[in-house]
């Protein structure tokens, strides 16, 4: 059986897109819901509290490993974490009570691998800004270049819900990555106007009520990823 180990470390890096490599994803739970994906540089809002993160190795790349052979640190240091199996893979869950939170510095770099004969690698990078939601970006493993998701609409990327009926207005650009590039919000695909060069997208959605975020995801088949994670204020 091949031996997994995941370790996560937190230091300081210089702001460049990554290569998006491998099965893994982060979730910085308690500042959203989105998964981000292995090789993102991923950028959070300054005044977050991050005090529960999960990393999932998917389900289709567990088979044959043992999930007691994960691990975790943060800083060097190994926190209380649970080791947990669900349908979609193995999950590391680690929380703390701790006012500052997991990550209070305003670079953190994050790190998981798989050793052995399969050996395996992915990084992250959190790095805190001044805009209100969550943005990770991941460049192909083979070469590709960054998705840049520019919103004009909504204002500042915050979403106004709260009734059954909410919409919003979604308008921008795609800029960046492969012409094959697609934007999907919440899962559903966001279809380029024709009236325009390049992909300029101008859509409505509904927002249904209680919704936490709504979440963007542009994507090329060179493996260019980026998601916006946009909060809801109700």
């Amino acid at each position: 059986m091949r031996d997994l180990c995941l370790l996560i470390a937190v230091i300081g890096l210089n702001a460049q897109p990554l290569r998006a490599a491998e099965p893994f994803w982060l979730q910085l739970t308690s500042v959203s819901a989105a998964w981000l994906p292995g090789g993102a540089v991923v950028q959070v809002p300054a005044g977050s509290n991050c005090q529960k993160l999960q990393v999932k190795l998917e389900k289709a790349f567990a088979g044959g490993l043992r999930v007691d052979a994960l691990q975790l640190a943060i800083d060097d240091r190994y926190p209380r974490f649970s080791r947990l199996t669900g349908d979609e893979g193995f999950i590391l869950l680690a929380q703390t009570r701790e006012p500052l939170g997991l990550i209070p510095k305003e670079e953190h770099h994050i790190a998981a691998s798989l050793e052995g004969s399969d050996a395996m690698h992915t990084d992250w990078r959190i790095e805190r800004w001044k805009r209100e939601y969550v943005q990770a970006q991941a460049v192909g493993a083979e070469g590709g270049s960054p998705i840049d998701i520019s919103l004009e609409q909504p204002l500042g990327g915050v979403v106004v819900g709260g009734r059954s009926d909410s919409k919003v207005r979604l308008r921008g650009e795609l800029r960046g990555g492969g012409l094959d590039a697609k934007l999907k919000v919440n899962g559903e695909t966001i279809h380029r106007r024709a009236d325009q060069a390049g992909y300029h997208f101008d859509q409505e959605i509904p927002v249904p009520a209680g919704a936490r975020e709504v979440v963007l995801v542009a994507s090329d088949q060179a493996g260019d990823q980026t998601v916006l994670a946009l909060p809801v204020q109700n």
